[in-house]
């Protein structure tokens, strides 16, 4: 019966056997985890279908637990759900999540376990890695969003050799 290596650190360690066995990234095997972002914000009745609220500038090569990342929220009004992505892709991280009610979701929420722990700049589905920091965005999507509390913990660590 054959044994199998995980793709991201197994293999590449079964590969340097007799070698370095430090040149799996930091992020995957031997790191430790940071909270990149803890923030909160009271939205008042000013706040509008469509606005959105920036979660944070993210370095575009970070790799985010997405079992530690959290958003929490408070009712922010009948009907109103909420995306979080980019600008380029407003929903690629959490889409469409209903906030009517006083809850919770993860960050990576709508993301597909096959891309856990890739870059960030993977994740939302760019072509190539731009570098420096991505803007991450909550939109809330309501012809009259309520007023309420989210609160944010995002946690990771960026991607070192």
């Amino acid at each position: 019966m054959p044994d199998f290596n995980g793709d991201l650190v197994g293999t590449p360690l079964a590969a340097a056997a007799g070698a370095n066995p430090y040149n799996v990234p930091n992020a995957l095997k031997g790191g430790t985890d940071v909270v990149l972002m803890r923030d909160t914000i009271e939205l008042i009745t000013a706040f509008a279908q469509n606005d959105r609220v920036k979660l944070g500038d993210f370095p575009s090569d970070v790799i985010i637990n997405p079992v530690q990342s959290t958003i929490w929220f408070d009712n922010l009004g009948a009907s109103t759900t909420m995306d979080v992505g980019s600008t380029a892709s407003e929903a690629a991280l959490v889409a469409a999540q209903a906030t009517s009610a006083a809850g919770s979701c993860l960050f990576y929420k709508n993301v597909d376990v096959a891309n856990y722990w890739k870059p960030l700049w993977q994740v939302l589905g760019l072509a190539a890695d731009p570098g420096g920091t991505i803007a991450i965005f909550a939109k809330l999507e309501a012809a009259d969003p309520g007023v309420g509390t989210m609160t944010w913990q995002i946690v990771g660590q960026r991607r070192l050799a």
